[in-house]
């Protein structure tokens, strides 16, 4: 875990060393691959399209191989890296064709990564020019969100919509972070 928040603070050489480490020191199939998920998604963002497809493979084995499933370690999770690493990588084509296909057996792990995969859909529609499809991706992901309370996958929206010059899903985004704000925090009893 180490190495996903040397990531997730933009110090990506650093990471995909400590995840590279986490891979070879894992023992069990469920570790690696929870390991190769975040080395994937690592490679991805450090736009080294070498180190994720090798990645990606490896993991792809591996879970075909193995019984083991975690949140990280399981079909959904594998799709969902395979489409933030290809859009990362600059193969927003291949992405696309990957949200157009079915992909049996992948299942959110939880709730909230189907809000996840609903915004990366959005993202990955918007970089291949579908903006209708796009806007209703993350106009999905906001309303799920908000019931959901995930201000993270919002902003993830909010920032994807300003990219993309949706001013429409950047107002409705806009919005959505200001009800979650105006909402009373559940009064915790006195111990």
């Amino acid at each position: 875990m180490h190495g996903n928040e040397l990531r997730k603070t933009g110090r990506l050489r650093a990471a995909v060393a400590r995840l590279n480490r986490a891979v070879r020191l894992s023992t069990g199939d469920g570790d690696r691959g929870a390991a190769l998920a975040l080395l994937a998604r690592a490679a991805g963002e450090h736009r080294n399209a070498a180190l994720f497809d090798e990645s990606v493979d490896r993991y792809r084995r591996l879970l075909d191989a193995s019984d083991d499933r975690s949140i990280l370690f399981n079909p959904f999770t594998f799709r969902e890296i395979q489409l933030r690493g290809l859009l990362g990588t600059g193969r927003a084509a291949a992405a696309c064709r990957l949200i157009r296909t079915r992909h049996s057996g992948a299942e959110p792990p939880t709730p909230h990564w189907r809000i996840i995969e609903r915004v990366t859909a959005g993202e990955v529609l918007l970089a291949s020019k579908q903006r209708d499809e796009a806007e209703d991706a993350f106009r999905q992901a906001l309303a799920a969100a908000e019931v959901h309370h995930l201000p993270h996958q919002i902003q993830r929206t909010s920032r994807a919509a300003e990219l993309g010059q949706l001013s429409s899903v950047l107002q409705d985004s806009s919005a959505a972070l200001h009800r979650l704000n105006e909402e009373p925090w559940p009064r915790v009893p006195d111990v």
